[in-house]
Order: structure tokens, then sequence, then C-alpha cells
């Protein structure tokens, strides 16, 4: 199934009540102690960005490996006999090591400048941790354009992703002879950040709370209460205190949830359920589900739950409601009892860019709090979560 604007608006609404859960008032008010000294003989000199961008083969161990490639004159990926099955991997070193002499953020995705044919549809990618543990990022078709790591480095620092290709084992004949229609790119986009601040990309600390972790919920904002048991249970800890949010770039930047799996849900088959202390324990401690009511989520495709919808909720509510020792807390259920076997869901929770206001174009969605445009492309992921049923 395609999902529409109007399939999303009305599977979505119901999702608000999971975000409802962030939703809290701003309008702190700062005073200032002010001074003024004055410092003679300065000297200002520009610093110097430089990145660095490396990649090894998977099979390596990135922690020892010397094969590193320089990305910018090897192609990562150089491969024309691709079967259902063959999967690459790749580990991937950003490098502020090189002679630069200023912090930096960066970005990485994968980029088109051409139309994909069908065969990126079953050429599934996956991120992998240093244990070997795979996480399904949707296949090529649906992960392109969109960022697929992210991170900053002091000066002298590097870090390592890894990033795997698999052709889908179920792709058919239909398949063979054909390539992408053309040549991708990884495209890594580093900027600056003050070296003499405390700089910190927005991050959730996200920790299981096991399997049938028993609950009492009810369905959005109208459903009845029932008790139930999460196969997957997990809890989201933001990394900075209020204070510090409302120090940084990121203070209004917008969550938003982002859903989607490496097979076909079926309608009426899942639950994701949300708690969140400062609003749950209002309606007597009971969690927030939505069932995708009569419609069905193709694999691969990434629902974000509340892309049309206006919500106050921004990285400073989060970060000062969500250090009370239970955080946000967010599960999954199989309702049908065994009939997700074998299907992996990731929950990834997001903070997108605001911007001034019709810079996103009709893309955007505008934030009320700012009146801002809330950009569909610049975000950070700030955690996330895989479950595979079974």
């Amino acid at each position: 199934m395609t999902n529409t604007k109007t399939t999303k608006r009305a599977l979505l609404t119901s999702v608000m009540a999971l975000l409802l859960c962030f939703t809290m008032l701003l309008g702190t008010t700062f005073a200032w102690f002010t001074d003024t000294v004055t410092s003679e003989g300065n000297v200002i000199k520009t610093g110097n960005l430089k990145v660095g961008f490396h990649w090894a083969e998977g099979a390596e161990d990135a922690a020892t490996t010397t094969n590193w490639h320089d990305a910018t004159q090897v192609k990562i990926f150089d491969y024309t006999n691709w079967e259902p099955g063959y999967a690459v991997a790749r580990h991937l070193k950003v490098s502020n090591n090189i002679g630069g002499t200023l912090a930096l953020k960066y970005q990485m995705r994968i980029v088109a400048n051409f139309t994909l044919t069908s065969l990126a549809e079953v050429i599934d990618v996956y991120s992998c941790d240093a244990n070997g543990q795979r996480t399904y990022l949707g296949n090529l078709k649906n992960v392109i354009g969109e960022q697929i790591f992210t991170g900053s480095l002091e000066v002298g620092e590097e870090s390592v992703h890894t990033i795997v290709l698999e052709m889908n084992k179920e792709a058919g004949n239909e398949y063979q002879g054909i390539d992408l229609g053309g040549e991708f790119s990884v495209e890594l986009i580093a900027t600056q950040v003050a070296a003499d601040v405390d700089f910190a990309v927005p991050a959730a600390r996200v920790t299981s709370l096991g399997e049938g972790y028993a609950i009492n919920y009810r369905e959005g904002l109208s459903g009845g209460s029932t008790t139930g048991n999460l196969d997957a249970a997990y809890k989201f800890e933001p990394s900075m205190t209020l204070e510090e949010a409302e120090a940084s770039d990121y203070e209004l930047w917008h969550a938003d949830f982002v859903v989607y799996a490496d097979g076909d849900i079926p309608a009426n088959s899942i639950m994701l359920a949300g708690y969140y202390a400062a609003w749950c324990e209002l309606i007597n401690n009971e969690w927030v589900g939505l069932v995708n009511d009569g419609e069905a989520i193709d694999a691969g495709t990434k629902v974000r739950l509340v892309e049309y919808l206006g919500t106050t909720v921004n990285w400073a509510d989060i970060c000062e409601y969500g250090n009370d020792g239970k955080g946000f807390q967010c599960g999954l259920v199989d309702l049908t009892n065994g009939g997700l076997d074998g299907i992996t869901v990731t929950v990834e929770l997001r903070l997108y860019a605001v911007g001034e206001q019709g810079a996103c174009g009709t893309d955007g969605c505008k934030h009320p709090n700012t009146g801002c445009e809330i950009s569909p492309d610049d975000y950070i992921l700030i955690g996330t979560f895989s479950h595979t049923f079974q």
C-alpha cells in the first residue's frame, strides 16, 4: 500500500497522544548580570576546517585495520554481479585529524541525481554496530536523500560507522541484468562548531525495559482502558538538562517519531504504545497506544507520525520533563499472536530543524510556537530501537 497524505492523517491523528506526552508550556524568562572588560593587543586568525572520509572492507576489524581507502578517490561500492542474498559491508570513517583546527559536526547521506530503477527497491540498507547487530534503515529507494549517520568531532578525533547493502533474498528473475540507472554518491557534510563551547548533539539514551512488560493502556485519546503486555519496551532519556537545551541551537527543534519495518505490516496487526510521566500520570498511569486500524504498511515505508499535524513538542520540552528517572517509554505489541514473527520494526525519535517561515516551501509544516517552517529533511536522530518479533 502507498501511504498518501489522506491515509497518513487518518492513521496518525491518534498518534498525537504519544507526542502529547511531551507537550509542555514554554516561556521561561531570563535575567542577566552584566559586566564589561577590555583586552588589548589581540590577534584574530581564522580557523581551518578539514574533514577526512575513508572506507574499509566490512570483513576487517575497524579498530585495527590499516587498509583504509580515500572515499573521494576510490569507490565505496563497486560490484556488478549482485544476486539475491548478496551483501556487502563497509566501514566508513570520518576524521578531524588531518590538519584542521576547528571542531565539527557532520551528517552522512546517500544521494542520487537520477531516476532509480526498480532494482533500488530490493537493495536493503542496514547500519551495523560493533557487535554485528544490524538495524534496518529501509531499501535503497527509501534511504536515498535520508540522513544515515551523524555525529560531532573535536580536533584530533575520528568516528567509524558501518553500513551494509544486501539484495533481498526474495528478489525474482525480473531483476536480472539491470542496474540502478546511474551512479549514486555517499555524501559527507561537515560544518564547524565553536571549539570553546561545550557542544553536544541532542541525543537520548535508549535502554530496554524487557519483553513482556505489563502496562495499562488506552487506544488513542478516547479509547477504552485495558491491560496487556508489550513484546518490547524501551526508555528514552535525554542527554541534556533543560538549561543546556535552552542554551543550545536545538531548543525549538521539533520532535517526531518515524516507524518502519523490514517486512509488510498488515492492517490492524501492530500497536505502538507510549508513556510519559508528565502527562500519562494525569490519566491514571496509562500508556497511549496506536493501532494501524485499516491501514497496511509496506516494508521499508517510513511513517512519520505527525508530519502533517502541528505540535508544541520540542527539544527543550523533552529535556525539561525527560530527566525524571523515567524518561519517555515506548513499546510494541504484535496483535496477531505471532503473525509478525521474523519482522523487525524500528522506531526512531527525531528532532527536525525549524527555520524562517516559508524556508522549507510547501514540504514543511509550521511550528505553532514560532510560526517557522519545520524542515522535512534536516533532522537529527536522537534515539532509536529495533525489535524482531518472534
